[in-house]
Protein backbone atom coordinates (compact mmCIF):
# COMPACT_ATOMS: atom_id res chain seq x y z
CA UNK A 1 0.00 0.00 0.00
CA UNK A 2 2.99 2.31 0.85
CA UNK A 3 4.49 2.00 -2.57
CA UNK A 4 0.86 2.30 -4.16
CA UNK A 5 0.82 5.91 -2.44
CA UNK A 6 4.57 6.52 -3.03
CA UNK A 7 4.34 6.09 -6.83
CA UNK A 8 1.00 7.99 -6.75
CA UNK A 9 2.74 11.06 -5.02
CA UNK A 10 5.63 10.79 -7.57
CA UNK A 11 3.15 10.61 -10.74
CA UNK A 12 1.03 13.76 -9.19
CA UNK A 13 4.64 15.55 -8.65
CA UNK A 14 6.23 15.04 -12.18
CA UNK A 15 2.49 15.84 -13.18
CA UNK A 16 2.60 19.59 -11.78
CA UNK A 17 6.29 19.92 -12.08
CA UNK A 18 5.73 19.40 -15.82
CA UNK A 19 2.47 21.83 -16.26
CA UNK A 20 4.63 24.76 -13.98
CA UNK A 21 7.71 24.73 -16.37
CA UNK A 22 5.33 24.86 -19.09
CA UNK A 23 3.68 27.69 -17.99
CA UNK A 24 6.98 29.16 -17.30
CA UNK A 25 7.93 29.11 -20.56
CA UNK A 26 4.63 30.48 -22.18
CA UNK A 27 4.87 33.31 -19.75
CA UNK A 28 8.80 34.18 -21.08
CA UNK A 29 7.39 34.14 -24.89
CA UNK A 30 6.32 37.40 -26.90
CA UNK A 31 3.10 37.37 -29.27
CA UNK A 32 3.93 39.57 -32.31
CA UNK A 33 0.61 41.19 -33.27
CA UNK A 34 2.38 41.54 -36.48
CA UNK A 35 2.72 37.67 -37.40
CA UNK A 36 -0.29 36.56 -39.17
CA UNK A 37 -1.17 33.18 -37.02
CA UNK A 38 -3.73 31.63 -39.49
CA UNK A 39 -2.03 28.73 -41.46
CA UNK A 40 -2.26 29.31 -45.00
CA UNK A 41 -5.00 26.92 -46.10
CA UNK A 42 -4.80 24.59 -49.49
CA UNK A 43 -6.73 24.63 -52.31
CA UNK A 44 -8.37 21.24 -51.59
CA UNK A 45 -9.55 22.50 -47.84
CA UNK A 46 -11.36 25.36 -48.94
CA UNK A 47 -12.43 23.46 -51.68
CA UNK A 48 -15.16 21.27 -49.10
CA UNK A 49 -17.50 19.80 -52.16
CA UNK A 50 -14.44 18.94 -54.43
CA UNK A 51 -16.05 20.97 -57.35
CA UNK A 52 -13.07 22.04 -58.31
CA UNK A 53 -13.80 26.20 -57.29
CA UNK A 54 -13.77 27.81 -54.06
CA UNK A 55 -17.11 29.75 -53.37
CA UNK A 56 -17.57 32.20 -50.81
CA UNK A 57 -19.51 29.92 -47.92
CA UNK A 58 -16.42 27.91 -48.20
CA UNK A 59 -13.86 30.19 -46.64
CA UNK A 60 -13.84 31.02 -42.81
CA UNK A 61 -15.36 34.57 -42.66
CA UNK A 62 -12.44 35.27 -39.96
CA UNK A 63 -10.05 34.19 -42.28
CA UNK A 64 -7.88 37.00 -44.80
CA UNK A 65 -9.22 35.43 -47.42
CA UNK A 66 -12.67 36.06 -46.82
CA UNK A 67 -12.15 40.02 -46.84
CA UNK A 68 -10.12 39.68 -50.64
CA UNK A 69 -12.23 37.16 -51.72
CA UNK A 70 -14.23 39.49 -54.29
CA UNK A 71 -10.20 41.44 -55.62
CA UNK A 72 -9.52 37.87 -56.04
CA UNK A 73 -12.26 36.64 -58.10
CA UNK A 74 -10.93 38.25 -61.74
CA UNK A 75 -13.73 37.10 -64.20
CA UNK A 76 -16.51 37.93 -61.21
CA UNK A 77 -18.39 34.82 -61.58
CA UNK A 78 -18.77 34.48 -57.26
CA UNK A 79 -15.87 31.55 -57.22
CA UNK A 80 -12.24 30.95 -56.95
CA UNK A 81 -10.44 28.94 -59.35
CA UNK A 82 -7.03 27.59 -58.94
CA UNK A 83 -5.42 30.02 -60.86
CA UNK A 84 -7.50 32.91 -58.85
CA UNK A 85 -6.54 31.13 -55.46
CA UNK A 86 -2.43 30.83 -56.39
CA UNK A 87 -3.01 34.77 -56.97
CA UNK A 88 -4.00 34.91 -53.33
CA UNK A 89 -0.54 32.53 -52.40
CA UNK A 90 1.93 34.43 -54.77
CA UNK A 91 0.72 37.93 -52.92
CA UNK A 92 1.41 36.13 -49.57
CA UNK A 93 4.63 34.92 -50.63
CA UNK A 94 5.44 38.50 -51.73
CA UNK A 95 4.15 39.74 -48.14
CA UNK A 96 6.33 37.29 -45.80
CA UNK A 97 9.53 38.61 -48.48
CA UNK A 98 8.94 42.30 -47.27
Amino acid sequence: MRTLTKTLLATALAISSTVVFAEGEMKDQTIDPTVDSQPTPTFESLDANRDGSIVRSEVPSTHELSTLFASLDIDGDQKLSRAEFSTYLSGEDEEEAE
